[in-house]
């Protein structure tokens, strides 16, 4: 193994040591700003708790009969907190937690509700949406959101945590076309990677690709997101809201959340949501489904 002193990074060896913003060292875009501090919530936990780790909604299909979504919560309870829950089955059902599963339209109409036992880490229901109004990107039509609500409920009715997030439902495919060789396709890409990479000459696979929402082919016109401030607590959802206001007004409908930042705020995922911007996260695509 290389001593660690022998390693280096762009613009900063510093950097290699910690886990941090990266730009906070210095960049070519900002300038060297090494602090320390909280800037995010923090919370005390006591023994007996109920912990939310992850709400999601996965699409399991689109179809003429409507969106098939699946309910996702991730979490767990400390079994003293139910004592004697998890001795005796019939104790077990009459005092664990319940879980309750609430959908709302983009109205804020209520099109379904469920209460299922919160007894595993996780928790998956399962429903229908019948004609959907479906989520598009920035240009190709509007970008509706539905609410899910989740509430963990005590054997006294009280309700012990919640959790809401907003989603879009919609049908997202990447077609990859493989370049034949001898087409003009092929002969254009095979000149590029050849300027660029100095390999021995050899059969070469190419191939371009097209993103498909909802069956339309969309054109992604995006810019590269770095952190709006050097200073991550400055940040505030009026900034938010007005640089992605700024990005939508520009027919921006893809960005790309840099890696040398952070994984910003809900706030801002949020706002991306409502302005119909998509997003590639982490310097690379990365796929999200569950937590």
């Amino acid at each position: 193994m290389e001593p660690y002193l022998e390693q280096s990074g762009a613009f900063s060896d510093g950097r290699m040591y910690t886990r941090r913003m990266q730009c906070t060292y210095g960049w070519d875009w900002v300038n060297r700003f090494v602090t320390m501090g909280i800037w995010r919530d923090v919370a005390i936990c006591e023994n007996r708790f109920v912990n939310i780790e992850c709400l999601n909604v996965n699409l399991m299909g689109l179809s003429e009969y409507g969106a098939q979504l699946e309910l996702y919560i991730k979490g767990k309870h400390d079994k003293r907190f139910f004592d004697g829950a998890f001795k005796k089955i019939r104790y077990h059902f009459e005092t664990s937690p319940m879980v309750k599963f609430t959908v709302a339209d983009p109205d804020g109409r209520v099109i379904y509700e469920k209460s299922k036992l919160f007894r595993e880490a996780i928790t998956t229901d399962y429903l229908t949406v019948e004609k959907p109004r479906l989520w598009y990107p920035n240009g190709y039509g509007e970008s509706p959101l539905y609410t899910l609500t989740e509430e963990v409920i005590g054997d006294n009715s009280e309700v012990i945590t919640s959790k809401t997030i907003n989603f879009g439902i919609r049908d997202v495919q990447i077609i990859q076309r493989y370049d034949k060789v001898g087409e003009d396709t092929y002969k254009t890409a095979e000149e590029m990677y050849n300027a660029l990479i100095k390999v021995p000459k050899g059969e070469n696979e190419f191939a371009s690709f097209e993103l498909i929402v909802n069956g339309v082919r969309v054109i992604c016109k995006g810019a590269n997101w770095v952190p709006a401030d050097p200073f991550p607590g400055n940040v505030t959802s009026d900034k938010y809201k007005a640089l992605l206001k700024l990005a939508k007004d520009g027919n921006i409908n893809m960005l790309r959340v840099w890696g040398g930042g952070i994984f910003e705020d809900d706030e801002f995922y949020n706002l991306c949501d409502r302005y119909g911007i998509m997003l590639q996260q982490g310097g690379r695509p990365r796929a999200y489904g569950k937590c």
